[in-house]
């Protein structure tokens, strides 16, 4: 977990990124092409809802296995295979880009996909580098936003 100070300069690499992004598509009057979902594509359903589905169905049999010793789990197990099971259409509902400002989206901007570089005296972060650009799309900037604040930042 990342703290403050990574935090701010993570955002402002992310903060630039997404800004690139508005000022081509300004620049150039294209880019309908980074408006294709690559990732949630009905061509790709099957691979894409066996690999989401699996921590779910993990996570039910966990709690299947522990309800013998904590009967009130118990009402928590179809819920969550019922989840598992609706989590591609899901994640192409909020993967679609939402109103009238959309940037190409990173799709996995967590503290795994990011180099700091530090003064070799103070230990000062310098900058963040992103990597690893795989799983892009054009949406709302919240998204990558939201998966770093919940994946990356210490909460102290």
């Amino acid at each position: 977990m990342l703290d403050f100070e990574h935090s701010v300069v993570a955002l402002e690499a992310l903060a630039k990124f997404h800004a690139g992004s508005v000022a081509a598509r300004q620049i150039h009057k294209k880019g309908k092409s980074v408006e294709e979902e690559l990732f949630f594509k009905e061509s790709r359903r099957k691979t894409a809802e066996d690999f989401m589905r699996a921590p779910f169905l993990y996570l039910a049999q966990d709690l299947l296995n522990s309800s013998c010793h904590r009967p009130e789990l118990q009402k928590y197990i179809g819920p969550l295979r019922h989840l598992g099971d609706k989590i591609f259409d899901m994640l192409i509902q909020v993967s679609k880009p939402l109103g009238p400002f959309n940037v190409l989206n990173h799709g996995d901007f967590w503290t795994n996909n990011i180099l700091f570089r530090h003064d070799t005296v103070t230990g000062e972060v310098l900058e963040a580098k992103i990597i690893d650009f795989q799983n892009c799309r054009y949406t709302t900037p919240a998204l990558d936003l939201q998966y770093f604040l919940m994946s990356s930042v210490n909460e102290h």
